[in-house]
């Protein structure tokens, strides 16, 4: 083999071999899939994707993004929340626990649990009497519910 031939050949090689392991680090170095605990999420179009008791759960944040909640409620709770599309999401996701939903207006916490959304600069969740306050950025807050009732920390 000539000498001109052997360096295209080595070239060819050469070229080969840096296609071949940049895809394979590509690959490996996706930052697309985490664990937390015992549970894996992968990043999708919407969000961070989980499976948990036979079914996929979709959230905006992952579970150590969002603050701790400690709530318990019934098989049944009223939302006080102003979005339309907030509240759709939120019941259906309740559903899925088997938790009856209702919206209201109204608030009033000695009877029913009440879960009160609003906006506001800084994440809190806090609880008075039957009522469970979620003050902040209300997807967190949303995912940080159901992390909670899912029982995931």
């Amino acid at each position: 083999m000539k000498k001109k031939d052997k360096s295209k050949l080595y070239m060819g090689l050469f070229i080969i071999f840096l296609m071949v392991s940049s895809t394979i680090g590509f690959m490996y170095s996706s930052d697309n899939s985490k664990k937390q605990g015992k549970y894996s999420f992968t990043q999708t179009d919407n969000g961070w994707t989980t499976y948990i008791n036979d079914q996929y759960w979709s959230f905006d944040y992952l579970p150590k993004d969002v603050p701790n909640a400690d709530i318990n409620l019934g098989s049944s709770v009223l939302i006080n929340v102003e979005s339309n599309q907030d509240y759709y999401e939120l019941s259906n996701k309740l559903a899925k626990l088997n938790i009856i939903t209702d919206r209201t207006s109204s608030i009033t916490c000695n009877n029913k649990s009440i879960l009160v959304f609003s906006e506001s600069q800084d994440n809190k969740i806090y609880k008075e009497g039957n009522c469970f306050y979620f003050e902040g950025n209300i997807n967190k807050l949303m995912d940080s519910l159901f992390y909670d009732l899912l029982g995931i920390k």
